[in-house]
């Protein structure tokens, strides 16, 4: 499992985002990540079909996908530890 003290630090927003694992990694614990995966892709589907500019669009969706990524990559710390027996994350 990927441990992370904090979210990852803010980015530029370019034309390419992330979603899912490949920005916010979770214990396997109650299948989370495939989850928000797909609300991420939910997401940035919604923020793109709502138009405007490209990149404040993006720029919102990062940053609603880092705040709700990373408060569920703590819950899945959270279930691993106690379903799994996995180290929980650093507090942070």
């Amino acid at each position: 499992m990927l441990q992370l003290e904090h979210a990852i630090p803010p980015w530029e927003t370019t034309r390419v985002t992330l979603l899912g694992d490949a920005a916010h990694a979770m214990s396997p614990a109650a299948g989370a990540g495939a989850g928000h995966a797909l609300r991420d892709a939910a997401a940035l589907t919604a923020a793109l079909t709502r138009g405007g500019p490209l990149i404040p669009v993006l720029r919102s969706y990062e940053q609603e996908m880092i705040a709700s990524g990373f408060a569920a990559v703590r819950a899945s710390a959270a279930n691993g530890a106690r379903v799994l027996g996995q180290a929980p994350l650093p507090a942070g």
